[in-house]
């Protein structure tokens, strides 16, 4: 999708499937996807303690790119679908579609490609992360200047291109590449380097983890390090296999193209390729997920759904109230007592909560004092541990 550079048009409208099923298919795993996004980074941002760790800042700027593309590239493809045609027909949101087309996707992969790389250096090299200025320079620095690069360069060829572009708004994504592709220099540059080769990084380094973790468990202090890393491991793994599963097939259709041999093999098979790579952004953050603990707990935290703790309840005893004394709490507040609704306990007066229900109703002037019904006091409390 982010690799198209042919000299005709490539459209993911020409494969073969009807607008109403390649609508359901987006919008049916958009929605989930957008959630699990903003559930996960919000996660990492809100919690110091994840946003602290080293290996989750690759993996927030993933989220975040993602996120971005989910909520430009998306919708305007659902609306073009809808409407068979481009809306608003101008040329801002052609370069705004372009810029989520190519450059969110193609961050997408580079952040992928580094997250490969830097797990080799958390499992095996994390000598080299030891002091703050080895952080800098071995973490941070990268990090920041692949954000630079990618945020100067697809703000450069689309915005700014050395050539002039072409807008039909009759096709999907303005029916054209964006003339950058077709110019010698920046076009082979971002089919090779962004597209071609960060594939390839991600495949090589991946497998090549795979192999280091194989050869590792014969040895036992690496074989400790395996059970340290597992779960960073398995997320890297299964981050690469959707990269490999639906972003390869059509690196290497463009590297084919690259090497001059003929493209058309490749036109029968790219509108497919860049269909199906939208089920890599929309994957994901189901893999980011896993990097998360506790997500059951974190789940039922944002839903405000808290679990059934076995913790000390307080028993009241409501009397009337003394001489001179206020009123605070009555009916209302009884109501909220731990246990009222879903404890039998509470209704037949057991001796354990002391006739919580005899004692209420046996208030003096509970029927007649308005006072009594909405405002009963609690004199004292009784713990008990369910």
């Amino acid at each position: 999708m982010a690799d198209n550079i042919t000299t005709t048009t490539v459209s993911i409208g020409g494969i073969s499937l009807s607008t109403s099923i390649r609508f359901g298919l987006l919008i049916g795993s958009e929605i989930p996807s957008l959630v699990c996004s903003l559930f996960v980074l919000y996660n990492f941002i809100f919690d110091p303690a994840l946003l602290r760790s080293l290996p989750h800042h690759a993996i927030i700027c993933l989220n975040i790119t993602g996120i971005l593309f989910k909520c430009i590239d998306v919708p305007l493809y659902l609306n073009y679908t809808i409407m068979d045609e481009v809306w608003p027909p101008t040329a801002a949101i052609c370069l705004v579609w372009w810029l989520a087309d190519y450059g969110f996707y193609n961050a997408c992969v580079a952040f992928t490609a580094w997250i490969s790389i830097e797990q080799h250096i958390f499992i095996y090299h994390n000598h080299w992360l030891s002091t703050p200025r080895k952080r800098f320079f071995v973490h941070y620095l990268p990090l920041f200047l692949i954000i630079v690069y990618l945020l100067v360069f697809y703000v450069w060829v689309i915005f700014f291109p050395p050539c002039e572009n072409i807008y039909d708004y009759t096709l999907s994504a303005c029916g054209t590449t964006p003339c950058y592709v077709l110019q010698p220099i920046p076009g082979i540059w971002d089919a090779a380097v962004n597209g071609c080769l960060m594939a390839a990084i991600i495949v090589v380094f991946s497998i090549g983890l795979i192999i280091r973790v194989l050869m590792g468990k014969y040895r036992h202090h690496q074989a400790m390090h395996w059970r340290q890393h597992r779960k960073m491991t398995l997320q890297l793994v299964s981050t690469s296999s959707i990269f490999i599963i639906f972003d390869l097939p059509s690196a290497i259709v463009i590297f084919i193209h690259l090497c001059g041999i003929p493209f058309d093999e490749g036109n029968i098979l790219l509108p497919y390729f860049f269909f199906a790579s939208y089920w890599l952004i929309f994957l994901i953050p189901f893999v980011c997920l896993h990097s998360l603990p506790n997500v059951k707990q974190r789940i039922m935290k944002i839903l405000c759904i808290s679990p059934r703790q076995q913790a000390t309840v307080g028993v009241t005893i409501m009397t009337a109230p003394r001489k001179g004394e206020k009123a605070d709490l009555g009916f209302w507040d009884f109501l909220r007592i731990p246990g009222f609704f879903w404890d039998p306990r509470i209704f037949l007066g057991s001796p354990d909560f002391l006739g919580i229900p005899r004692i209420f109703l046996g208030s003096p002037g509970f029927f007649w004092d308005p006072l009594d019904f909405f405002g009963i006091p609690w004199i004292f409390t009784v713990p008990l541990t369910l």
